[in-house]
Parts: structure tokens; sequence; C-alpha cells
């Protein structure tokens, strides 16, 4: 059995399942999501595969790792695990050659080159489009937004998919706080902007964001601002990123799932050169164009 983590907002989410089937359909097919993680941080939303797609993968049990891992029992139980515990856990299986941790586009390279062994704990971050390639009927089937769209969702839904709409994805929030991030910049909007026009004409820009976008986007376009989906609904943002005829997005798997679900044929899809300031890599798919 090999055991992947799932963890991170909805975005990781989805990657780390579409890394599960890639792994059920080209290594090994007893594979399990671990998801216990969840009961000890309240980033984001919680799990939401279940929730959003209605997705039930094989779930890792406690007893699952104790037989696939070989740690006692009582140290895993998760009446008495902690974030803490656990991460010592994991070093411990790191060592022993049980784990193996993944860091943005690592675990592609890794597995073009390595043996992926049973009795095996996977924690990390898969953002290769290569594993998206690789299951993408499986994968589009899998993400299927269970809940219809209404009120002013609707309403916005009925004009996305005209011609000349640009969908603009703003990401600042957390990133704002955190050194690793560089926020995207009114010089790649403006940028990505310009670049839609030149091809496009007068398009009708919309704009996903939960924070004042404005500060980010050039003053000389007007936008529609879409900002009225909070908490446990923010994932309908993504469900309209998916129907926009083009598409500009951030440095976030969130707006980047967004345009993988979008089946749009001729569509334009913007993303930003580098992923973070540690990554000069983009998260971009093959046709897109990176600014």
């Amino acid at each position: 059995m090999i055991i992947v983590k799932c963890q991170g907002g909805l975005g990781n989410q989805m990657l780390q399942y579409i890394f599960y089937l890639y792994l059920k359909n080209t290594v090994k097919p007893e594979v399990k999501i671990d998801i216990s993680g969840f009961r000890f941080h309240g980033a984001h939303q919680g799990y939401e595969l279940e929730k959003v797609f209605g997705i039930r993968p094989q779930y890792c049990t406690w007893l699952d790792k104790v037989r696939e891992l070989g740690i006692d029992g009582i140290e895993l139980h998760p009446k008495l695990v902690g974030p803490s515990h656990w991460r010592k856990q994991r070093d411990r299986l790191v060592r022993k050659g049980k784990c193996l941790r993944f860091s943005t586009f690592d675990a592609y390279n890794y597995m073009q080159t390595q043996m992926i062994m049973d009795h095996l704990y996977i924690d990390g971050y898969f953002l290769n489009h290569e594993f998206f390639d690789a299951v993408q009927e499986k994968a589009q089937k899998a993400f299927t937004f269970q809940k219809k769209l209404d009120g002013r969702n609707q309403e916005i839904a009925e004009k996305l998919r005209a011609e000349k709409v640009v969908g603009i994805h703003v990401r600042l929030g957390d990133y704002t706080n955190d050194d690793k991030w560089n926020v995207c910049d009114k010089e790649y909007y403006t940028r990505a902007i310009a670049y839609c026009r030149e091809r496009l004409g007068d398009i009708k820009l919309y704009v996903f964001s939960d924070e004042d976008a404005s500060q980010v986007l050039p003053e000389e376009y007007s936008y529609e601002y879409v900002t009225w989906n909070q908490g446990e609904n923010a994932y309908i943002d993504m469900q309209l990123m998916a129907m926009c005829s083009n598409l500009i997005i951030a440095n976030s798997t969130f707006s980047y799932l967004g345009a993988l679900l979008n089946t749009n044929t001729g569509k334009i899809v913007i993303a930003p050169a580098h992923y973070n300031k540690n990554e000069p890599r983009p998260l971009a798919g093959k046709e897109w164009i990176t600014l």
C-alpha cells in the first residue's frame, strides 16, 4: 500500500487527488489518502473534496498506518497524536526510507528515475502538469461540481461564456504576510490584459478575489468584481473560472485548477512566469502563455 497525505486548500487537495489517481494507474492500484491532518489544521475550509465534488477515495485509517509503516500503534493513535508529534513520526519514517517528501515540482522528476516501493507514505505537493496529463479524463470526470449555481452566480455564469470575456484571479490574503510568496503585481496584470486586448479587441473583465484587488490592477480598465463567494462557498469562484472563455490566473493552485477544468476550446490562459520566490518555474499548462 502507498499512502498519500492530503493537505492544504482546495487547489492542493485536488492536485494530491490527481497524484493519487496517477499512482493507482501507473504504479500500484492499492493507494489510500490520509486526511487525518485536517483534525489539527483549520486553515482554508478544511477537507473539501467530498463536499465540493462528491469524491470519496479510499481513505487511510489509523490501522493502515500501523500495519504499513511499522509504527507503534499507540504512537499513532488519533486520540493521542497532535501535529507536532506526527511530524516527529514522519521525520523518523523519512530516515527509515518509508516516507517521501516532495515540494512543488520535485515529484515527477523523482518518479521518472526512482522505483516507488510498497509500504510508503508520501507527503508533499504535486504541481507537475504531467500528472494531470496522464489521468486527465478521470480527473475531469471526478472534478464535477455537485451544487448547481444560483442567484448572482448563475447570472454571472451566463455572461462568462461570451467570446470576449477574460476572467482574472487575484490572490492576496496570506501571500502578503509570507516572504516566500510574491503577489502578482500591477505590471503582470497590465501586461496580461494588454496581451488579451491585442488578440481579442475590446474585452469584458471579471475579477475573482476575496480581497481589494484594485490595488494590483491597472486603473485604465473597468472591471466587474466577484467578491461574494466567501467561506464554505469560496470554491464557487473556481467553478466560475472554469466557465470563462479566457483566463488570467495568479500564482495559485486555486486558479490553476480553475484553468485546468476549463474546457473552452481556443481559450487564452495567461499565468505568471514564476510560481514563487523560491521556485522559478511557472505553474502552467503546456499551451498557456507565461508572463
